[in-house]
């Protein structure tokens, strides 16, 4: 944060990261981590960019049985095609909303939010989350149903 200001924007970001031969993946990662779209990064977005770009740039580089973004794909990846993709997504948002005791109105809402965030963390933008973005859509499903409550971000 440059200019004191509390946020972060796209140039911030970039030069915080300058690594050779990053700035590419790193410019797509400042869009997905701006949840709200404002063009900057608010504390908790700067927290999401933070672990995407660690994600990005000191992966170890290819899924394990000991990922947890691996074995929330194996499990509910239900056509067995490496991936998860919308329709196998939401049955599992829905289940976790109801069994976390939020209302229809909250879970009709947890949904849409879902849905968006699907498409945040879809970063190739496929259609669908190998094991490397499931973990991103966990992290987001983590801080947004932390502690009973739901919290868009």
């Amino acid at each position: 944060d440059l200019d004191n200001d509390g946020l972060v924007d796209q140039e911030e970001f970039l030069n915080s990261f300058a690594l050779p031969g990053h700035s590419g993946p790193l410019h797509g990662l400042f869009g997905k981590a701006d949840l709200d779209g404002d063009g900057r990064l608010c504390p908790s977005e700067m927290e999401y960019a933070g672990y995407l770009a660690g994600e990005l740039l000191f992966s170890s580089g290819g899924d394990t049985k000991e990922d947890p973004g691996y074995s929330f794909l194996a499990e509910f990846d239900s056509d067995q095609d490496g991936y998860l993709d919308l329709e196998e997504f939401l049955p599992v948002v829905k289940s976790a909303a109801k069994q976390a005791g939020f209302d229809e109105d909250m879970r009709s809402e947890i949904i849409d939010w879902s849905k968006e965030a699907f498409e945040k963390t879809d970063i190739n933008r496929d259609g669908r989350l190998d094991g490397g973005e499931s973990k991103y859509i966990m992290y987001l499903m983590q801080n947004a149903m932390a502690g009973g409550a739901f919290v868009k971000f």
